[in-house]
């Protein structure tokens, strides 16, 4: 929740529209600054931050529920994920995947999503990632490049154009990005 937090505090300017701010939490979701299941901040709070008023934060929720990546729940708050059975399937998902079986799906999506991007890409879109680029090429730190070069990896997706490629992506992340897919990863690369 700290590192969500920080995210939030790094906006240099107001981002005060619907539009700017469900892009924005769903920037910080797709790239685990959020990760599944987690509560984000209250409307109250987030209409702070983007120096907005609660209902426009409210629609900006809504929109980014319609699209199944937070889910809302009266009294309890909103929560990353679509319906509790899918954090469940994502969570189980990732108790099931191996190092070894992620490259793998990597090796299958990511060179034909290249392909579609060559052919969809915007140039906002491109600017995007050169910025990323840069940012992942300037850091030493080991899980900050991991972040960066999974953020590079979805905004690639995006750019293809291609709705269920970009949702494949973001499973690709959450596997990828997951603490204990992380730990995991550490004592296979030791053991060698």
């Amino acid at each position: 929740m700290r590192e969500a937090a920080a995210v939030l505090a790094r906006l240099s300017k107001p981002i005060s529209g619907v539009s700017a701010i469900s892009a924005y939490l769903q920037r910080a979701i797709e790239t685990g600054a959020y990760s599944e299941g987690e509560k984000l901040p209250p409307e109250r709070q987030l209409a702070e931050t983007f120096k907005a008023a609660r209902s426009t934060v409210r629609r900006a929720l809504d929109r980014l529920e319609k699209e199944g990546l937070v889910s809302r729940r009266l009294g309890s708050g909103t929560f990353v994920g679509g319906p509790v059975s899918a954090g469940k399937r994502t969570a189980h998902l990732i108790d099931e995947v191996s190092p070894l079986q992620l490259i793998e799906a990597r090796l299958a999506v990511e060179p034909f999503t290249t392909r579609l991007a060559v052919l969809h890409a915007t140039r906002r879109t491109l600017d995007e990632m050169d910025q990323v680029l840069a940012h992942a090429e300037a850091t030493r730190d080991k899980d900050e490049f991991s972040k960066w070069d999974g953020e590079f990896h979805l905004l690639l997706a995006r750019a293809s154009a291609n709705p269920l490629l970009i949702n494949v992506y973001r499973q690709i992340n959450h596997v990828r990005l997951h603490a204990q897919w992380d730990a995991m990863k550490e004592k296979i690369l030791r053991r060698g």
